[in-house]
């Protein structure tokens, strides 16, 4: 994953409608992918700025974490280009302006090496203090800021949104449950579903299953546990056997998929404990995708107790995944909720990139 950086910078000057930043278009590559994103800068003229490059969650994203007209990485940019930060926000390899296959067909340590890059696109700019490049991550972004911290010693700080301390398939099992609750299941059915989903995945990973057997093997517990629905949601079912087939299908296609294999198995917490730099963990209170109750604690543990005694966390009450002000945090709401982050949450970030 060791690539020679080419880069080359489209200077092609935007000015915000509230005339507070520029921005320029960049391109730079990892082998053979073309990134491109906006390197946005304050306009308070300053020989060399400091920066922070942002780093989005799983899934093909765009520069601006674009989620139902909610763009919070623009908004996040321009938070920190008023706060005295150049910003760097990229679309994911695939995505937008960017060259190369989908995300979802890497691993998050190819993303990792996506970001890597644009830290020494950052480090070899004239107008960028070299010693001052920070990196935030949300969700599976928080897991790549760290591998890149790590790689990188110089990165100066990293803020984590909704980052992972354990491996995704206990991620998985706690959001699934997460999610049920809030749409109304039984506890009953929950535990089954979240015991189910748990044998999969170790199927997934047992290479003396066949494709075949998984296949089965999810169909015939898929029909077990529509039992344990609710009257109304089996009645949403017109074809049982259609529908747990179609359950068994996606499995299979998920097992052969080596961003999900990846996913499940990395543990975070080995390269957690080598982050040497500044950290600030953020969670929501009602994330139901990445709980606070599973991760916070680990993680605050693991990088103090490796002796990182410049760690702060802190968790947003009502406060959804995207760190919108939500009502219950379920995904099926993200649509109706308002386009801005939650009250408090510039202002904790501001707080703590002023210390």
């Amino acid at each position: 994953m060791k690539y020679l950086l080419s880069a080359c910078l489209l200077f092609f000057l935007n000015i915000d409608s509230k005339g507070q930043y520029r921005e320029e278009e960049v391109t730079f590559n990892n082998g053979e992918v073309t990134l491109a994103g906006t390197l946005s800068f304050p306009t308070k003229p300053v020989e060399k700025h400091k920066a922070i490059i942002l780093i989005s969650g799983s899934g093909p994203q765009d520069r601006d974490c674009n989620l139902f007209g909610f763009k919070s990485f623009k908004i996040l940019a321009d938070f920190f280009n008023e706060n005295g930060f150049a910003v760097l926000r990229c679309d994911d390899r695939g995505t937008g302006k960017s060259s190369g296959p989908s995300v979802m067909f890497g691993t998050s340590e190819d993303l990792a090496e996506d970001v890597h890059q644009a830290f020494l696109l950052l480090k070899s700019r004239p107008d960028i203090n070299s010693k001052e490049i920070g990196l935030l991550g949300h969700s599976e972004g928080g897991i790549i800021a760290p591998m890149v911290a790590v790689q990188e010693p110089s990165v100066s700080f990293i803020i984590l949104m909704a980052g992972f301390g354990v491996k995704g398939v206990e991620v998985t099992s706690a959001q699934q449950a997460a999610i049920l609750r809030t749409s109304g299941m039984s506890e009953e059915f929950i535990q089954r579903s979240v015991a189910m989903n748990r044998q999969v995945i170790a199927k997934m990973n047992d290479p003396s299953v066949s494709e075949a057997e998984l296949k089965q093997f999810v169909k015939e517990e898929t029909l077990k546990l529509i039992a344990y629905m609710p009257e109304e949601k089996q009645k949403e079912i017109k074809d049982k056997e259609v529908y747990a087939n179609m359950a068994s299908i996606q499995v299979v296609q998920q097992s052969k998929n080596n961003w999900v294999k990846f996913y499940l198995n990395y543990d975070p917490l080995p390269t957690l404990k080598q982050v040497r730099c500044p950290v600030l963990l953020l969670f929501g209170g009602l994330d139901t995708q990445v709980t606070a109750a599973q991760n916070s604690e680990i993680m605050m543990n693991a990088l103090v107790s490796a002796g990182n005694k410049k760690v702060e966390s802190v968790t947003i009450k009502n406060a959804n995944h995207l760190f919108q002000e939500a009502v219950i945090g379920s995904p099926a709401e993200y649509a109706t909720l308002k386009k801005e982050f939650a009250p408090e949450f510039l202002d904790i970030l501001k707080k703590w990139i002023s210390q």
